[in-house]
């Protein structure tokens, strides 16, 4: 997907059926990639902005602190 693409239309009714079963994310496995955080999240605002607002938060967050959530939770 180019930095100013949609989503593929296939892919984009994929998001939108099925929100739950996708996260995203990003990975900077070393130092020197640190600068490139920005652009990402750039262009992952361009496309979860083509989906429904529940579709686009279930993949850009929801879904991951679902899935995380209980791990970040302190226990006495």
């Amino acid at each position: 997907m180019s930095p100013a693409a949609r989503p593929h239309p296939e892919w984009r009714a994929l998001f939108i059926e099925f929100p739950e079963r996708f996260m995203l994310g990003t990975d900077t496995y070393v130092p020197e990639r640190w600068h490139y955080v920005g652009e990402h999240a750039t262009v992952a605002r361009r496309w979860l902005a083509d989906l429904p607002p529940h579709a686009a938060e279930s993949i850009a967050w929801r879904n991951g602190e679902t899935l995380f959530g209980n791990m970040l939770v302190r226990k006495p």
